[in-house]
């Protein structure tokens, strides 16, 4: 046993010193190399030498300046890795920040803006209504324009409302019961366009959209059902039919099919006040405020170069 041992020490002892002896020249010669390159040779004189080509860096190839703009001023790359890639500036000057999106793929400034749409519009709790209609806008520029829209209804009575008619008619009742339904609404605005951006479809295809707000006035149009022949048995009943003034607010998507068309959703809010037909005296020309809600979608057009 101890002969074996004695063995394999022997072989892991000629093993160290042969690895040991072959790393040695190799430190030996990128030494000699080290020295040699930073020690001039003694045979040439330093006077009559000619001095080496200095190899061209980056600083060369930027552009020099005159006047008071000093070295400091002037482009110097910037250094990270990939981890913080994200959170740094190309240049560190502060006049060449890197925008999220340096170009728009889509533009609307300086064009109009002509569009189709359909949808609902909740102006009653006793009727359903499906509005349809245009829109007409100028852009100014990329975050602003100017719009107006028109929009028709067609209307039919909820299941609420028929029931309530059916009881006041199998108990014997004149019904009093005034229901409201738009027949036309309308406004004009101004809109704002602070949000453009994309997304992947399926990782296929980019699609650009941009978001939008508005505020404005609105006008819409209202039918009665205490006024429907326009006779004086309904004129004694105290409905009639009115256009009543209103402001608007609303937001909206728009997602760009080509740099001409692209499809649009709006949500509006329309507040106003109506009046009722009065079930007591008191009530008589009292008016109630009241809103609208329209949900939208269509399709647009750009005009213009």
């Amino acid at each position: 046993m101890l002969k074996y041992f004695s063995k394999l020490t022997f072989i892991s002892l000629s093993f160290a010193a042969l690895t040991a002896s072959n790393a040695a020249p190799a430190t030996k010669v990128k030494k000699t190399k080290s020295t040699q390159q930073s020690t001039p040779s003694p045979s040439t004189p330093s006077s009559s030498a000619t001095p080496a080509a200095t190899p061209s860096t980056s600083s060369e190839n930027v552009p020099t300046t005159s006047g008071p703009e000093t070295q400091a001023q002037q482009f110097k790359p910037v250094e990270f890795d990939s981890k913080n890639i994200w959170s740094q500036d190309i240049f560190q000057r502060s006049d060449h920040k890197v925008l999220i999106i340096q170009d728009r793929k889509y533009t609307k400034a300086k064009k109009f803006d002509i569009g189709l749409h359909g949808g609902l519009h909740s102006a009653s709790p006793f009727y359903t209504s499906i509005s349809y209609g245009g829109t007409l806008g100028y852009h100014f520029n990329e975050y602003f324009a100017a719009e107006g829209f028109y929009n028709t209804s067609s209307n039919s009575k909820t299941a609420d409302a028929k029931q309530i008619d059916q009881f006041l008619a199998e108990s014997g009742f004149s019904s009093t019961k005034e229901y409201q339904r738009p027949l036309s609404f309308a406004g004009f605005g101004l809109m704002w366009s602070p949000i453009y951006g994309k997304f992947a479809f399926f990782r296929k295809s980019i699609i650009h959209f941009d978001i939008f707000a508005e505020a404005g006035a609105s006008v819409i149009k209202i039918k009665t059902n205490l006024n429907e022949t326009g006779s004086a048995v309904d004129a004694a009943r105290g409905g009639r039919d009115q256009t009543r003034w209103g402001s608007l607010v609303g937001v909206g998507t728009r997602v760009f099919i080509s740099d001409r068309w692209s499809l649009r959703f709006d949500v509006r809010n329309n507040i106003y006040t109506s009046y009722f037909a009065p079930t007591t005296a008191a009530l008589a020309g009292k008016t109630l405020t009241r809103t609208s809600f329209q949900f939208s979608a269509g399709l647009s057009f750009l005009l213009g170069r």
